[in-house]
């Protein structure tokens, strides 16, 4: 999980990636361009619009953070878990058990 990688100090690690179009993204901008492109239903995209987000989404990760604070976030992540990202409106009506209340 992520919650790992961070008690290893691993997640400011930058990753080399030749894929990569704008610039190198170290472990937690990579995770993050993933929780955004979860946002974006990515199943209902064709081919050629997921490539164009995946890409485009390398440079917006680095404008978004995990937090640990609830107050303007929108959605919620546990770091420490295996459960997709939740709205954070929907987080204070039916919270999950042992949500960490991460957020980006």
């Amino acid at each position: 999980t992520f919650a790992q990688l961070e008690r290893r100090d691993l997640a400011r690690y930058m990753l080399k990636d030749e894929e990569t179009v704008a610039q190198d993204l170290s472990v937690e901008d990579t995770y993050i361009r993933v929780l955004l492109l979860q946002t974006c239903n990515p199943n209902k995209l064709n081919h050629i619009e997921l490539t164009n987000l995946f890409n485009a989404l390398e440079v917006w990760s680095t404008h978004a953070s995990l937090d640990e604070t609830l107050d303007d976030s929108r959605f919620i992540v546990d770091l420490a878990g295996h459960t997709p990202r939740r709205f954070a409106n929907l987080h204070y009506q039916f919270p999950p058990h042992g949500a960490s209340g991460h957020r980006f």
